[in-house]
């Protein structure tokens, strides 16, 4: 699951518990990755067998 990706873009802040970021901290640097990767991994996890119906075009 370690691709680059070719656009990122910028997103809103999440608020998250202190402890779940201080997991999400420690999961990165023991795989030796950046936060943002372990973030786009823990969603590309997540979101990998979901039905995902396209939002309209506004």
């Amino acid at each position: 699951m370690s691709k680059k990706l070719d656009i990122t873009a910028r997103a809103t802040t999440v608020w998250l518990e202190e402890s779940l970021m201080e997991k999400l901290r420690d999961y990165a640097y023991t795989e030796r990755i950046s936060v943002k990767e372990a973030i786009s991994r823990a969603i590309e996890a997540y979101l990998k067998d979901k039905e995902i119906i396209k939002r309209p075009e506004r």
